[in-house]
């Protein structure tokens, strides 16, 4: 039976997409096997891999841990959204998923299971804007359910301590993974798992806020109440975006009135030392000298 042989035409497109879509490490000058891409079907768009040639020493549970790799890194992708608090994060992830659906994409919302301030089954924005979700406390424990949607919007993405590993798994399986999330605490230091994704994301986003104070830009969240844990969920009534200039003014007028409480409680535990040692000495004298003896 005589085989039928590529066309020179279809032997360079091979060869195009071959060196654009996987490399092969040559290990001590021995090269182990050469994956070849079949022909494009006009009708169905879809492409299927096989092995063209096989040398000695052939590793067949590396071929099988390579086809695998084909079959499931598909063109996913890590959308990241950052910014202050009040930048209007958690708008943009829900104007992106809205879009998707537009598109006729499945779309699901997952919001972090502790901020309760709305239903417990919707996400929202700071302007009452909602879209249903589901929440969790880790992104690992949603994975059934969100493994047939083509984009998952995670909000509050800061919240989540597997956010890296789950964002990089979707996108590497063809989901389009939208993440807003806070990129630094009200102190300004950087939430690590947010800045460990930002070299696996696609495209970054940092928004910016109205300064609460002057009007300017805010690229800063303030914290308004004095408290030090890092995860406490809140909005106005808590915290404000301000802008550099700003956020070191009220942070210097938090510092004095740390000091000053500080000082007023130095003062009440004296005056309280003082009165217990004037009652003390007090009770002494109304003491019966002739019962002491």
């Amino acid at each position: 039976m005589k085989k039928k042989c590529m066309s020179q035409k279809q032997h360079t497109a091979y060869n195009f997409f071959f060196s654009k879509h996987f490399h092969i490490n040559k290990a001590n000058g021995h090269l182990s096997f050469i994956i070849q891409i079949s022909a494009a079907n006009d009708k169905t768009k879809t492409l299927s891999f096989f092995v063209y040639k096989f040398f000695v020493n052939i590793n067949f549970f590396f071929i099988v841990k390579l086809m695998d790799l084909f079959n499931h890194y598909g063109n996913g992708m890590i959308h990241l959204i950052v910014g202050p608090m009040f930048s209007g994060k958690s708008t943009e992830l829900f104007r992106l998923t809205n879009r998707h659906i537009l598109a006729g994409k499945s779309v699901i919302i997952v919001k972090y299971e502790k901020d309760n301030r709305y239903e417990e089954e919707l996400a929202s924005t700071h302007d009452k804007k909602t879209m249903k979700a589901i929440g969790a406390l880790h992104l690992k424990s949603i994975l059934d359910k969100v493994k047939n949607f083509d984009v998952i919007g995670i909000d509050e993405g800061q919240f989540f301590d597997d956010v890296v590993e789950v964002c990089e798994l979707l996108a590497n399986h063809g989901k389009i993974v939208i993440v807003a999330a806070l990129d630094g605490d009200f102190q300004r230091r950087p939430f690590k798992t947010i800045v460990n994704l930002y070299p696996l994301c696609e495209k970054i986003e940092k928004l910016s806020a109205v300064c609460r104070s002057c009007g300017g830009f805010a690229s800063f969240t303030f914290r308004t109440i004095l408290n030090s844990e890092i995860e406490v969920i809140g909005g106005e009534d808590i915290y404000k975006a301000v802008c550099r200039l700003c956020y070191f003014k009220f942070k210097n007028e938090l510092v004095i009135q740390q000091k000053g409480i500080k000082s007023f409680k130095e003062m009440l535990n004296k005056e309280r030392f003082n009165n217990e040692v004037l009652f003390t000495t007090n009770d002494n004298e109304n003491v019966d000298p002739a019962i002491c003896t």
